[in-house]
């Protein structure tokens, strides 16, 4: 990945909150950023750059965050990795490399340099202005709204720091300041950005309306169900219906369902993070292609399916073979995330893109949003498009309760590694049906990282955790 190395202070401050950070240039960072850098367009693009860039680095521990500690992987078999183990079996430290929030904080910190400093940038039209404000405070709402659901009460930090004497201990603030500031970046985002780029992998990969759009329908559903702000059920409805009903996306067949993964930018994807092995952009290890497909120069898959999601397929489930591999043997291998092959042993470098919204996403939120409201009529057909587009003959679910846990079970299959499961089962109160391991709701937030508490003495530990 690239770096934006004007931005490297302002970084690396916000992403420990705030550990110790080597910065080698000597000169005031007030004089770096003010005087010498937010003079001209081409600098102002070279930020926008550098916050795509962090959002390939923010983005890496998804499957980690939303699949380890659900029903996604095994933690019985396969060629495992002891950090990994610790989290599906719910044995997660203060000490895990997964409890920090270093890598969203480092986003957080580049959109508020943008969002700070984009006005006063001379010669800088107003449409590249409102795209860069408007990726920014997608960026800035993006990574808040991890943060908040992984650890509640989270520092809020919407100003850059622009003196080597400001106060940079900053204690964590009331997860409601949070999520209210996360709203007001999704709108700001709605308003400024543009439906598309001149090229489909820009579309694609940076942030469009379309892309905010998805993020307010997956907040406003996380708002009216898991912080109980009923009123917010019609914003969720509103904002699934502007996207499903835009002509801009479309299911991929089920015969095409592999595509998804394999070639990049479909018509169903909304938004993925861009990778590129000829720009040496690859996935992390630990990222979602590292746990779901074959690495690179390595013929041992490290993490294997779940007993319960084996269990789960039905039969002539088109998604099946473009989801796993040498399934019914004793290792079922997830193969989700293609990346480009190597050309030794059919191995893949790990460039596959990472999806973040898709169309059957906003479908089935959807259908649960429906099916809460009593509409099952129209949540059922929301399922059903999905089990269509499968192959599978229409649900047998009659009542809101048996289709509550369709749409639940359709969620399980169809988006299984794609870091959603976990947040689905706080979202649907299943958590502890699902995952036995957890009984106590505390235990659904992860420790503050001991290396954070550690560097700022205002920070607090999650109350499960002490």
């Amino acid at each position: 990945m690239k770096n934006n190395l004007k931005l490297v202070f302002s970084s690396c401050v916000l992403a420990g909150l705030l550990t110790a950070c080597d910065v080698l240039d000597t000169k005031p960072v007030d004089s770096i950023t003010q005087d010498n850098f937010w003079n001209t367009p081409d600098e102002a693009t070279a930020a926008a750059v550098g916050l795509n860039d962090g959002m390939q680095d923010a983005t890496q521990y998804v499957g980690v965050w939303g699949d380890l500690r659900a029903d996604i992987f095994s933690s019985k078999r396969g060629n495992l990795v002891q950090s990994l183990v610790d989290v599906m079996l719910n044995n997660i430290s203060p000490g895990s490399e997964y409890s920090s929030w270093t890598r969203l904080y480092t986003v957080v910190g580049r959109a508020n340099w943008m969002l700070a400093n984009l006005p006063r940038v001379s010669g800088l039209s107003q449409k590249l202005q409102d795209q860069y404000t408007g990726e920014a405070a997608f960026a800035r709402a993006f990574c808040y709204y991890y943060a908040v659901r992984l650890w509640g009460d989270v520092p809020l930090i919407t100003q850059p720091y622009t003196s080597a004497t400001a106060d940079f201990l900053q204690p964590r603030n009331p997860k409601a300041e949070v999520l209210a500031q996360i709203e007001k970046d999704i709108d700001l985002a709605i308003s400024k950005l543009p439906d598309t780029y001149s090229t489909l992998t820009d579309t694609k990969g940076r942030a469009t309306r379309w892309a905010a759009l998805a993020l307010k329908t997956d907040f406003s559903l996380w708002m009216a169900k898991v912080e109980g702000k009923t009123d917010y059920y019609p914003k969720a409805l509103a904002t699934a219906d502007q996207i499903i009903k835009s002509g801009m996306f479309r299911l991929v067949t089920g015969a095409a369902y592999a595509d998804l993964f394999a070639v990049k930018n479909q018509s169903e994807s909304i938004y993925e993070i861009q990778f590129n092995n000829s720009q040496n952009e690859l996935q992390e290890v630990n990222s979602p292609a590292s746990l779901t497909s074959y690495g690179p120069f390595s013929a041992t898959n490290r993490l294997l399916i779940h007993e319960k999601l084996l269990a789960t397929f039905e039969p002539n489930d088109l998604r099946v073979p473009a989801i796993t591999l040498d399934v019914t043997s004793s290792s079922p291998k997830y193969i989700k995330y293609r990346g480009s092959p190597t050309g030794v042993q059919q191995l893949t470098f790990f460039d596959a893109n990472i999806i973040i919204y898709r169309l059957a996403d906003i479908i089935l939120l959807r259908a649960e949003m429906l099916n809460d409201q009593g509409q099952t009529a129209a949540a059922l057909a929301d399922l059903n498009l999905i089990r269509s587009r499968a192959g599978l003959p229409p649900s047998t679910a009659t009542t809101q309760t048996q289709l509550k846990d369709a749409i639940l079970k359709e969620r399980y299959v169809e988006l299984c590694a794609e870091g959603k499961r976990w947040f689905d089962l706080i979202r649907n109160g299943v958590v502890t049906r699902e995952q036995p391991l957890i009984t106590d709701p505390g235990n659904y937030l992860w420790p503050i990282n001991e290396g954070l508490l550690n560097a700022n003495s205002q920070l607090t530990q999650n109350p499960f955790y002490n």
